[in-house]
């Protein structure tokens, strides 16, 4: 599990942490259907929005990181490099949507 993403979900209780096989940190918010999902890789991490959380972050993370890298299962992903921007879209979660 990675410790950093931990903490920043850790920080607001209306976000819920699971880590699934492979390293999949699937975050979820009260109040709103799908999942924030990260997967810690060499280097960097791949992002996956599923659910009402797509419509929510999209727009973000597509200003701050480009294009969607692709799809999987049908759900927008990209990479990103740093944990730091990791950790703002957490925070960005939080702010989005149902409190």
């Amino acid at each position: 599990m990675n410790l950093r993403i931990q903490a920043a979900v850790a920080r607001h209780e209306s976000l819920t942490l699971k880590v699934n096989k492979g390293e999949r940190h699937r975050i979820t918010k009260r109040g709103l259907r799908g999942s924030l999902w990260i997967t810690p890789l060499v280097g960097r991490f791949k992002l996956l929005l599923s659910g009402d959380v797509g419509p929510e972050l999209h727009a973000s993370v597509a200003a701050r990181h480009g294009p969607k890298a692709g799809q999987d299962q049908g759900w927008s992903y990209w990479y990103i490099d740093r944990v730091d921007d990791v950790e703002a879209l957490i925070q960005t979660l939080r702010k989005r949507g149902p409190m």
